[in-house]
């Protein structure tokens, strides 16, 4: 994950790298908070494979995600990090990123299957009113998440 941060090469990711190269190991879980940060769809791919190929051994995990306010990610960044939130995670945000339907479906479908999850927030989007009322229902059937579209 961190050799993804600083391939990115943005401000924003070099800082965050440096903050997790610097709790490796002394922390459970972390937060990977990259607001504003100019992300585009390449850079949520990279993001993405970084996810997937993180070093398990470092016995931390990701707990918290946010892009929020990366204009560019739309929906093909949306659905790449999608594909790689792990089911762990236990808080989202992707607030005003020019996601739509599209990419909307794919942070739905790892939101089902990720029972820590207990805050989403993806408001400011390009998602449908049929498609905001299947996020609010990922707080019915028992589930306790505070859900914000």
């Amino acid at each position: 994950m961190i050799r993804a941060l600083r391939s990115i090469g943005k401000p924003v990711c070099l800082d965050a790298a440096d903050k997790l190269a610097a709790s490796t190991g002394t922390l459970a879980e972390f937060d990977l908070h990259l607001r504003r940060a100019g992300l585009n769809v390449a850079d949520a791919r990279v993001l993405a494979n970084g996810m997937m190929h993180a070093d398990a051994g470092n016995a931390l995990f990701l707990s918290s995600f946010s892009a929020s306010y990366n204009l560019d990610l739309g929906d093909g960044g949306a659905t790449a990090l999608a594909e790689a939130f792990p089911e762990t995670m236990m808080e989202l945000g992707l607030v005003g990123c020019s996601i739509g339907d599209a990419g909307a479906h794919a942070i739905l479908e790892w939101a089902r299957t990720a029972p820590n999850l207990r805050m989403i927030c993806v408001e400011g989007n390009k998602i449908s009113a049929g498609v905001k009322s299947q996020f609010q229902n990922l707080a019915s059937g028992g589930r306790n998440i505070l859900v914000v579209v």
